[in-house]
Parts: C-alpha cells; sequence; structure tokens
C-alpha cells in the first residue's frame, strides 16, 4: 500500500491489486483507505496502532522457509508467529513473490520452467486418464484437516505416514484392492520426506506426478477445501471437540458426487493447463 500510495495511486486502486495477489487473505477496502488517511498524514509507520510495540523487522529468508514448510499459513497466522501486524506481513509476502492461490502461498509469478512443468506432466496425467477406471482409483490428500490436530500442532512427517496407514485401512474396510492406490499430493516438505515415501512404497501405492506451486490441480485445494472454507465463514467454535464435531458432519453431508465431481474435474483442468501453456488457472 505505500508504494501504491508513493505512485499515486488510489486506495481503492491498491485495494484492487492486494486483492488480486492476496485473493480472501487481502485487507478490506475500508482498512486500505485508513491507511491511505494514515499516510497523507505523513504517517507512514507500517504498524498498526494498536500494535505499535511489536516490532516489525521480518527475516524474508525465515519466512520463505516458514512457508514453504507449510503454505497453508494465513496472515494472521504469520503476523502472530513474527510478532508483527498483518500488513507487515502482506508487505513482506509481495516482497517475497508470494501470492494466495486456493488458500496456499505460491509464487505470484510461475518461472517458464514452471511452466513447462505444468505442461508436462498434464500431458502425461490426460493420456493417462484416458484408461477406464483411472479416477476411481485415485487418492488425493491434503491437510486442512480431516484429522483435527492439538492447537499449535503441525503435520510432519511422522504425523504425515501415520495418516496414511489410516487411510489404507480404511480403503482395506471398504474392501479397496489398496495395490492399485494412485496417490495424488503436493511437494510439500513432510510428503517428500524420506520415512514418507518409504511408507508410501510399503503400501505399495503410485504416486502421481503434481508438478510444483499447484493447487489449482489439487482437488483437496480447488473444490473440497474451498467449499469447506465457504462454509466456515463466520463461524466460531468454543473447543477443539465442536471443530471435529463441525467437521465430521459437513463431510457427511456432502453427497458422493460432490467428492467425485472434485476429482473428476481433474480432466478439464489438465487440458486448461495446456492450453495455457501452464499459467495459473483463474477461477
Amino acid at each position: 500500500m505505500w508504494y501504491d500510495f508513493k505512485q499515486g495511486k488510489s486506495a481503492a486502486e491498491s485495494h484492487r491489486t492486494i486483492s488480486e495477489v492476496f485473493g480472501d487473505e487481502a485487507l478490506s477496502e475500508s482498512q486500505c483507505r485508513r491507511w491511505f488517511q494514515r499516510f497523507k498524514k505523513g504517517n507512514e509507520s507500517l504498524e498498526d496502532e494498536e500494535h505499535g510495540s511489536r516490532p516489525h523487522v521480518v527475516d524474508n529468508k525465515v519466512l520463505k522457509d516458514v512457508i514453504n514448510t507449510d503454505p497453508h499459513q494465513t496472515t494472521r497466522e504469520l503476523a502472530v508467529r513474527f510478532n508483527c501486524s498483518n500488513s507487515t506481513i502482506h508487505e513482506h509476502l509481495l516482497a517475497i513473490g508470494k501470492t494466495n492461490r486456493c488458500g496456499k502461498w505460491v509464487p505470484h509469478q510461475l518461472s517458464d520452467a514452471n511452466k513447462a512443468t505444468r505442461v508436462a506432466m498434464a500431458g502425461i496425467l490426460l493420456r493417462r486418464c484416458k484408461n477406464s477406471g483411472f479416477f476411481n482409483s485415485v487418492v488425493t490428500s491434503d491437510e486442512m484437516y480431516l484429522e483435527v490436530l492439538d492447537s499449535g500442532q503441525t503435520v510432519t512427517a511422522d504425523i504425515y505416514k501415520d495418516q496414511l496407514s489410516r487411510v489404507d485401512q480404511a480403503l482395506r474396510r471398504q474392501g479397496v484392492e489398496t495395490t492399485s492406490t494412485k496417490f495424488l499430493h503436493d511437494n510439500a516438505r513432510p510428503h517428500v520426506a524420506k520415512t514418507t515415501l518409504e511408507k508410501i512404497d510399503e503400501l505399495g501405492w503410485e504416486v502421481l506426478p503434481h508438478p510444483p506451486y499447484s493447487p489449482d490441480l489439487a482437488p483437496s485445494d480447488y473444490h473440497l477445501f474451498r467449499s469447506m472454507q465457504h462454509s466456515l465463514a463466520e463461524r466460531k467454535f468454543k473447543n477443539r471437540e465442536e471443530v471435529q464435531l463441525w467437521v465430521s458432519n459437513y463431510f457427511d453431508s456432502q453427497p458422493t458426487e460432490f467428492f467425485r465431481r472434485g476429482i473428476y474435474s481433474l480432466r478439464t483442468r489438465w487440458q486448461q493447463v495446456i492450453d495455457s501453456n501452464g499459467e495459473y488457472l483463474l477461477d
């Protein structure tokens, strides 16, 4: 915002720019207007007045590492972690070239290599899905969460591999031949850790290729949790048990077609990636 102010842009123009980058994580237009009013009065501090005592020195290298470890974190969570204001986190996320897509922080601009990888992998998967029954054996995973973790706990490789074991057991109880399972997940650190890869190999699952920085090609991100996020808007829970109950009821209330639609739409999305030469898909 401060940069936009210096460029002579209006608060509304600045808000549109921020919204394009941060999506649901963006400041509201009224918040942008308040910041512009402060700038006009000569107060160019990037700290919220109510948090004026907070230091706003954020190490961008550390921020990158934190984001790469868990790209789902909100600006509010990051602000608490770095002991600074939301606006400071916004500025630093812009500085390191991050944008929020489908609830994950990814590069604002994909490199040519990233785009080429997206096209190549989409082509491979598009050819494979022509085989009958391909999508029936696809299992997709992410962590926003079907299992509710303790407060402050994040998914590590050990937690993740234990979750995979429970998924395998659940599939077996349903009579699914799990050695034919095709597993789709992203490249988050717990997913590519040695112990995780060993567990997947032990289960006999096939991991489908998934390009880096591509939540728009992950059904959990672009379909399942997006719908869940909309339903969660303005909801507040008193305790962990209320969260667990709401999550269970939410997924129990969804028809089979809801889950099938999210996975089967991959075919269209892979084709769109090829047609756009690897660019992000706009929903």
